[in-house]
C-alpha cells in the first residue's frame, strides 16, 4: 500500500537540528546508510576469522564506530525535488532526500528496541505483536524452536501523483511481512527440537549434520562465569563433554565434563550431547550446549530451515488481500505511520502522512485467443481449455524409453504393470495429439540411482531421443542429477512424480496426463499453440505486437543464497538465464544459461555473449535476416542499478549488434520488478470470498499516479492469484528506440504472458522472461549437481573460476538440445 507524504513549509535545517540534538543527547551517531543509532565503540575482529588468507596474519582488525564531527545540511526546494529525485538522466538523481525520509520514518522502531527489531531494506518486526492487535494465528510455531513474527517493510518512492507527468510526490510504500525467528530458549532445548532427540546418547552423523545446518551462525550467551558472554556458533563437533579433554595450566588432562564440575560446581546433565564450536580471538573453542541460551529475535537463515518449515512459512505468509490490509494497518500503527498525528519525528521534520492509501484507476486489458492446429480456444476469466485434436506443431520421436526409480517399499502400489499402463496412456494421448511417436524401446522399474544412470547412458548410446522417468515423491535429490545427465548425454528427460503417474493410471486424471504430454511435446521440439491477436483492441496493429522480424529476449538472474557469517562461499557463481523467440515461429521460445561472479545485478560481462548466441540463430531461422526490433525484458534489477544498465549494459549491447552487422536493430529495454512493496488491491474487498475473488483479476494495468515521473512505467497484473495477495510486476522502460505507445507496451506484454505453452493460464511475467528465469534456476541446479557428482565444492576454484569453460561444460547452446525448450 502507498500513502502520500506531504512536505510542510519547514526548513530542512530544522530536521537536521532535531536529529542532531537527539543524537548528541544520546551520545550516538546517526548513519544514513543503516538507519540505526549505535553507541561509540570499537569492534575487534581477528584476522583469522576472516575468509581471506591475506588477512589471516593480522592479529586484530578494529572497526572504530564514532559520532560524526561535521554537521550535514541539505536544502530542499520543489525544483530540487523535480531535478534530483526523478530525473530521466539518472546521473543527476540523488537518493539523499529519500534516505532522510526513510530515516525519519524508522525512528519509532529505532528508539524502541524493546518493541521493534530493525533489519535491512526498511524491514522491522515486532517483539510483542499481541500488543498491536496480532494474534497467535499471526505468529505460528513452524517447528524446530522457530516462530513467525509479523512486521512491515517500508520504503520511500517518488511517483507522479495526482497531477500527472512532470510532477513528483514522495510516497511511503508499506507492505506486511512475516519472518521466522529463533525462539529465545536454552540451546540444549533448541537442539532437541531440531532433531527430535533427548540427547542422552551420542548422535549419528546424520543427526550431527542436521544440527549443524540448524545452528550454524546462531548467537547464544553463557553465564557460568558470573557474567553474560556472547558467542556465535561456527559449527557442531562430533565430540562430547564426556570424552573431550584438554590440558590444565598445571599440566594435567581433564575432560570438559569434570572441568565444569570441579571449577564451576556445574554437573552437566547431557554429557553425551555434541559440543558447539565457536571462534574467539582467533582460536576455536567448544562449549557444552546446556550452558547456552539463545539471544532473542534472531532471524532464521535459509540454510537453517527444513523443507517442512519453508512450506509452513510460505503457507502462513500467503494471506488474502483483506487480511493483508489489516496487517499493514496494524504494522503502520505500531510504527506510528498510519497518519502522522502521533509521530513526533515526522511532525518535527515538517512532513505529513495521509491516512488514506493512494487510490488509482486501472484498466482491464482483453486477452488473446489461443490457436491450435485445427481449433481456437477462447480465454474466459484468465483460463481456457485445450481442445481435443492435434497440437499446433506435434513433435516426432522414433526412439524413447520409460524408467521408474521406486524404492522397494513403494513397489506394492507401483510395480512394472502400473509403469507399463502409464507408458501406454502417455503413448495413446501423444498419438491423439498428433505426435508421431513409436512404442517405447525400453520400460524398466529400478531401485537404485546408479542403475538409472546406467540405463540412461545405455539408452543414449542407442540413439534414444527422450526418457520419461517416474520418481517416487520421497526422492528429492535425484531430479538435479537427472538434469545433469540429460546435459551430459544430450538426451531430453522428463521427470514425473510417482503420485502424478498414479493419478493417470488409477484415477484417469485427464488434466494431469495432458499437462505431462504438453511438456513432452515442447521438450521433443514441438509447439502446442500460438496466439491470435486480431481485433484484440479496436485498432489495426494489434496483430503486429508479436510478428516476424521482432525478437523478444528475456534475461533473468539466479544468485546463490546468502551464507552465514564469515563462511560466505565466494566461489559460487550467479547464473544468467536467457530465452528468446529466435526460431521460425514467433511463439517458440528457447533459452540457455551462462555464469558470472556472484551477487552482481548487472550482466555487463555476459551481455555480449547472450547477443552473440541469440541474434545469429535468429538470422539462421529467418533467411539470414537480422531482427528489425529487439525487445528485452530484464528481471533481477533494482532501481539503483538502472544507471549502470544505461551506461554499460546498453552500450555493450549496441556494440555487440554492430559487431554482428546488425547495427540498425532498434532496441526497447524493459525492466520487470516483482520485489517491490506496492500492492494493488480492489477498493472494496469482500473478505468472505476466496482469495482469487478478493484479488484483482488478470489483465489489470495501472499507468498513472503510482508510476515513475520520468520513465514510461506501468503495473500489469497478468496472472490469476490462487492464494495470498497478488504481487503485481512493475515494468519500467529504460530505452525505447521504437517509441512504442503505452497501449502497445502494455498489450504486447500482456499477450506474451499467455505463451507458456503448458499451463492454460497466463503467467505473472511475459513468457520470454518467465522462461529465462526458469533457465537460470536450471543452471543453478545443474551446477549444484555437477559439484555433487564431481565431489568438489564451489570454493575449490574461488575467484579463479573460468565461467566460459563452466558454461561450455554445463549449458546447452553447443549441444543437440540447444534448439529445444528442455526446462518446460
Amino acid at each position: 500500500m502507498a500513502f502520500y507524504v506531504y512536505r510542510r513549509n519547514q526548513r530542512i535545517e530544522e530536521i537536521r537540528d532535531l536529529l542532531t540534538a537527539q543524537t548528541r543527547k544520546r551520545g550516538d551517531t546517526l548513519p544514513l546508510s543503516s538507519y540505526i543509532y549505535v553507541n561509540p565503540q570499537k569492534f575487534p575482529v581477528s584476522g583469522q576469522d576472516c575468509n581471506d588468507e591475506s588477512l589471516s596474519v593480522i592479529p586484530t582488525i578494529t572497526f572504530d564506530i564514532s559520532p560524526v564531527q561535521d554537521n550535514y545540511c541539505i536544502s530542499v526546494t520543489d525544483k530540487m525535488l523535480r531535478e534530483n529525485t526523478a530525473n530521466s538522466d539518472l546521473s543527476k538523481n540523488d537518493r539523499t532526500i529519500s534516505h532522510l525520509m526513510e530515516l525519519i520514518f524508522n525512528q519509532v522502531a529505532v528508539m524502541n528496541p524493546k518493541e521493534h527489531v530493525t533489519f535491512e531494506n526498511g524491514k522491522t518486526f515486532l517483539n510483542h505483536p499481541w500488543k498491536f492487535g496480532f494474534t497467535e494465528k499471526d505468529c505460528p510455531d513452524v517447528g524446530g524452536g522457530k516462530r513467525l513474527y509479523p512486521g512491515i517493510q517500508k520504503s520511500v518512492r517518488f511517483i507522479e501523483g495526482p497531477s500527472g507527468r512532470g510532477y513528483n510526490n514522495p510516497a511511503l510504500i508499506m507492505d506486511a511481512k512475516k519472518a521466522a525467528f529463533h525462539e529465545d530458549i536454552p540451546l540444549i532445548e533448541k537442539a532437541k527440537l531440531l532433531i527430535n532427540d533427548n540427547l542422552d546418547r551420542k548422535l549419528s552423523d546424520i543427526a550431527l549434520k542436521r544440527l549443524n545446518h540448524g545452528l550454524k551462525g546462531v548467537f547464544f550467551y553463557t553465564k557460568h562465569t558470573g557474567y553474560e558472554s556472547d558467542h556465535q556458533i561456527s559449527g557442531i563437533t562430533e565430540h562430547t563433554a564426556a570424552e573431550t579433554t584438554f590440558e590444565t595450566p598445571d599440566g594435567k588432562k581433564i575432560t570438559i565434563l569434570d572441568y565444569f564440575e570441579s571449577k564451576y560446581k556445574i554437573k552437566l546433565l547431557y554429557p553425551y550431547a555434541p559440543l558447539v564450536r565457536v571462534r574467539e580471538r582467533g582460536r576455536s573453542n567448544s562449549y557444552p550446549m546446556e550452558l547456552g541460551w539463545l539471544r532473542p529475535m534472531q532471524r532464521v537463515t535459509i540454510p537453517q530451515q527444513t523443507p517442512d518449515q519453508i512450506h509452513k512459512t510460505t503457507r502462513s505468509c500467503a494471506v488474502a488481500p483483506g487480511e493483508r490490509q489489516d496487517n499493514i494497518v496494524r504494522g503502520a500503527r505500531a510504527l506510528k505511520l498510519f497518519g502522522s498525528d502521533d509521530n513526533e519525528y515526522v511532525k518535527n521534520a515538517g512532513l505529513f502522512i495521509f491516512k488514506e492509501p493512494v487510490k488509482v484507476r486501472g484498466r482491464l486489458l482483453p486477452p488473446p485467443k489461443i490457436k491450435y492446429q485445427k481449433e481456437t480456444a477462447a480465454v474466459r476469466d484468465g483460463k481456457w481449455r485445450t481442445p481435443h485434436g492435434p497440437l499446433l506443431i506435434p513433435a516426432e520421436c522414433d526412439v524413447w524409453a520409460v524408467y521408474a526409480l521406486v524404492p522397494s517399499h513403494e513397489k506394492a502400489r507401483f510395480d512394472e504393470r502400473v509403469l507399463r499402463n502409464f507408458a501406454e496412456a502417455f503413448h495413446r494421448e501423444a498419438t491423439n495429439r498428433g505426435i508421431r511417436i513409436s512404442n517405447p524401446a525400453e520400460i524398466m522399474l529400478l531401485s537404485m540411482e546408479k542403475d538409472l544412470e546406467e540405463r540412461m547412458k545405455n539408452a543414449a548410446h542407442h540413439n534414444c531421443k527422450f526418457c520419461l522417468i517416474v520418481t517416487a515423491d520421497s526422492i528429492t535429490t535425484t531430479h538435479k542429477l537427472i538434469k545433469l545427465w540429460e546435459r551430459e548425454l544430450e538426451m531430453v528427460t522428463q521427470d514425473v512424480k510417482l503420485s502424478n503417474a498414479l493419478k493417470v493410471v488409477n484415477e484417469r486424471r485427464v488434466v494431469t496426463l495432458e499437462n505431462i504430454l504438453l511438456k513432452a511435446n515442447l521438450k521433443m521440439g514441438g509447439l502446442n499453440y500460438e496466439m491470435d491477436l486480431e481485433g484484440i483492441l479496436p485498432r489495426d496493429d494489434t496483430k503486429n505486437w508479436v510478428r516476424p522480424g521482432r525478437l523478444f529476449l528475456g534475461i533473468g538472474v539466479s544468485h546463490p543464497p546468502p551464507s552465514v557469517g564469515f563462511d560466505a562461499d565466494k566461489g559460487t557463481p550467479s547464473v544468467i538465464g536467457y530465452a528468446a523467440n529466435f526460431k521460425t515461429n514467433c511463439y517458440d521460445i528457447v533459452g540457455d544459461y551462462l555464469f558470472q561472479s556472484s551477487r552482481r545485478e548487472e550482466t555487463v560481462s555476459t551481455m555480449s555473449e547472450v547477443v552473440n548466441n541469440v541474434v545469429p540463430r535468429f538470422a539462421e531461422n529467418h533467411d539470414g535476416k537480422f531482427p528489425r526490433d529487439l525487445i528485452i525484458y530484464r528481471s533481477g534489477l533494482s532501481e539503483g542499478s538502472f544507471s549502470t544498465v544505461l551506461t554499460h549494459e546498453i552500450p555493450l549491447l549496441r556494440g555487440a549488434l554492430t559487431t554482428l552487422g546488425a547495427k540498425n536493430v532498434k532496441i526497447t529495454f524493459i525492466v520487470a520488478q516483482k520485489e517491490h512493496n506496492v500492492r494493488l488491491m480492489l477498493e472494496r474487498i469482500d473478505r468472505s470470498r476466496r482469495p482469487t475473488e478478493q484479488n484483482i483479476p488478470p489483465g489489470v494495468v495501472v499507468d498513472t499516479e503510482l508510476t515513475h515521473p520520468s520513465f514510461k512505467e506501468f503495473y500489469l497484473n497478468s496472472h490469476i492469484t490462487l492464494q495470498g495477495s497478488a504481487r503485481t510486476p512493475r515494468y519500467t522502460v529504460l530505452v525505447d528506440d521504437l517509441n512504442l505507445s503505452m497501449d502497445e507496451l502494455e498489450g504486447m506484454t500482456y499477450v506474451l504472458t499467455y505463451g507458456h505453452q503448458i499451463v492454460n493460464l497466463p503467467t505473472s511475467l511475459p513468457t520470454p522472461l518467465y522462461v529465462a528465469n526458469r533457465y537460470a534456476e536450471r543452471g543453478r541446479n545443474t551446477y549444484t549437481a555437477h559439484l555433487y557428482s564431481s565431489g568438489s565444492s564451489s570454493s575449490d576454484s574461488g575467484a579463479s573460476m573460468d565461467y566460459g569453460r563452466l558454461a561450455h561444460r554445463l549449458s546447452y547452446n553447443s549441444t543437440k538440445l540447444g534448439n529445444v525448450r528442455v526446462n518446460a
